[in-house]
């Protein structure tokens, strides 16, 4: 399932990627989802979050051997227009140069 709020993608069978490794990527990622989901998130932790491809411009995916792949620093910036509501509040914090969330 999709996190982006209002996503439905899973009836479409769109592909699901997991947060990138990559500490800065990853905020990225979230700092999106964050945004479309007013700083709601539905999952309860970070190894349950997924971003399904529809959330990516056509010029950030690639397909190899009929499956789309995400390009290197791919970042999700489409929404849907429909925005459910949400359980979980995320907050972000700076501390000695790094980036922490707490849920």
């Amino acid at each position: 399932m999709c996190s982006v709020a209002g996503c439905d993608s899973s009836r479409r069978s769109a592909q699901r990627f997991k947060l990138p490794e990559d500490p800065e990527e990853r905020l990225e990622w979230v700092m999106f989802i964050a945004k479309v989901n007013k700083q709601c998130f539905k999952e309860s932790s970070w190894t349950d979050i997924y971003v399904c491809s529809e959330h990516f411009p056509d010029d950030c995916l690639v397909n190899v051997n009929d499956r789309v792949q995400l390009k290197p620093s791919a970042v999700p910036s489409l929404k849907h227009k429909d925005i459910k509501d949400c359980f979980f509040v995320l907050f972000f914090f700076k501390k000695n140069n790094r980036f922490f969330f707490q849920f």
